[in-house]
């Protein structure tokens, strides 16, 4: 094993000119991040923490990873946010001095399109711990909301309602100062993370270094929470990482999205992602994997997700979602979509997946949707009470994708019952495609609304 070293934010004596042991703590994760060697332990004991966090150097292997560890019992918050004080009163509103730039990008790359651009926009507002909604016109400002003066490059100030409607002097608020809140430097592998909590990114929209990462391979996270960051809460990039009871929730666009080769999602959770609604069926809610190998969820919980709970676009091949609780997302439960093949969905339950009404009228719901995809496997689930719009319902197996073709799906012993849409559907009569004698459904079924 390598060495134990100390940071405690919060200790009189705590400095990074210390050497860092638990009676002379460093003040900093970043001076472990430039420190520790493989097989070293930080053990970062209660604070919150506003810094950006870029581990210099990873372990070498299982047994001799660099581990970043919350103190047991203790809140350990990693945060993009500074303390903003000094408001000024006019009239009804208050604001502070604000030029710090954040330009969205790409739009057109983000779905960044009216009417959700104001969604990309990347500063944050945060009151008592929880941030307030932006809006595009200062008429616009109500209780709960702020508004930037100027452009995205340009700004002059930022502008607030409190969602009291009172003085902001006399709450907690911070302003969203840092993009990245914790990522590896390039090629780093065998982290291991645990008993944190990252809160708040100004993060663009697929910026070139995450918001949150576990570096390029074989990284371990566990018992944490990443929360409220501006678009994406955990970027599922490298290969063998590993997340158990990982936690990200109602950040701005997307929970957990990424590339991913060998990874495990286990007993971990989406919650309550895309807030902002950013460009439902395009990049948002719970979950969305692309060109990733062999990703398994695993008793993984997503709900309240203002997009699918469970989401695979674009060029992945194999792995799984089994024994699975997917309820109240917005569009889908599980999608698979656009050559993404050879997946197995098993042992799931999948509930209560409410209709989207996109800006031109165009409506879709559906409880399990197969798109574009070929040779999965679709076994032991039950779909319920899920909202749906012909073709789509309970399963929608083998819909016919423009850019691709599907077959040699296979559905068997699911129970889809009490759906919009239609119960099932298989347009293309792919191999095992019914629901048999263990299930409940019919090859055609009537168009019902959700009951």
């Amino acid at each position: 094993g390598g060495r134990v070293y100390w940071v405690a934010q919060q200790d009189p004596a705590a400095s990074d000119a210390n050497p860092g042991t638990q009676w002379q703590p460093w003040k900093t994760v970043s001076k472990a991040a430039a420190t520790l060697q493989p097989g070293d332990v930080v053990v970062i004991r209660a604070g919150t923490y506003r810094e950006t966090v870029r581990p210099a150097r990873g372990g070498t292997s299982a047994t001799s990873r660099i581990t970043y560890l919350g103190y047991p019992g203790e809140t350990v918050v990693i945060t993009g946010a500074d303390v903003q004080t000094g408001w000024v009163q006019e009239g009804h509103l208050w604001w502070v001095p604000y030029t710090q730039s954040l330009p969205l990008g790409d739009p057109a790359a983000g779905y960044g399109h009216a009417p959700w651009i104001h969604a990309l926009r990347r500063e944050q507002v945060i009151q008592d711990g929880r941030p307030l909604r932006h809006v595009m016109n200062k008429a616009d400002l109500v209780p709960g909301t702020f508004w930037v003066q100027g452009t995205d490059v340009a700004p002059t100030r930022i502008y607030v309602r409190t969602r009291e409607d009172d003085n902001p002097n006399q709450h907690l608020m911070e302003i969203g100062r840092r993009s990245v809140v914790f990522a590896p430097a390039s090629g780093v592998q065998w982290l291991r993370v645990k008993n944190l909590i990252f809160r708040f990114a100004t993060d663009q929209y697929h910026q070139s270094t995450p918001a949150f990462s576990l570096g390029a391979a074989n990284g371990l996270m566990e018992d944490s929470v990443v929360e409220w960051f501006n678009l994406r809460g955990i970027t599922v990039n490298g290969s063998n990482h590993v997340w158990r009871r990982v936690v990200s929730q109602d950040n701005g666009q997307i929970g957990w999205a990424g590339s991913c080769t060998n990874c495990l999602i286990e007993d971990s959770k989406a919650f309550r992602n895309n807030w902002k609604m950013t460009a439902p069926g395009g990049e948002a809610g719970g979950t969305k994997f692309a060109f990733s190998t062999n990703v398994t969820l695993r008793r993984f919980e997503s709900a309240h997700n203002q997009d699918c709970g469970v989401w695979w676009d674009i060029n992945n091949n194999g792995g799984m979602i089994e024994d699975s609780l997917i309820y109240d997302n917005l569009r889908c439960g599980i999608l698979l979509e656009l050559n993404s093949n050879n997946i197995v969905v098993r042992n799931n339950v999948v509930v209560g997946t409410r209709l989207w009404t996109d800006p031109w009228g165009g409506r879709l719901a559906g409880g399990i949707i197969v798109q574009g995809s070929s040779n999965n496997t679709i076994v032991h689930n039950t779909v319920y009470r899920n909202a749906g719009v012909a073709p789509f319902g309970g399963i929608s197996l083998g819909y016919q994708d423009s850019r691709t073709g599907t077959s040699g799906n296979r559905v068997y012993n699911n129970i889809s019952v009490n759906n919009g849409g239609l119960e099932y559907t298989d347009p293309e009569r792919t191999e095992g495609g019914h629901v048999d004698a263990a299930g409940t459904g019919t090859g055609g079924g009537e168009e019902r609304t959700n009951d």
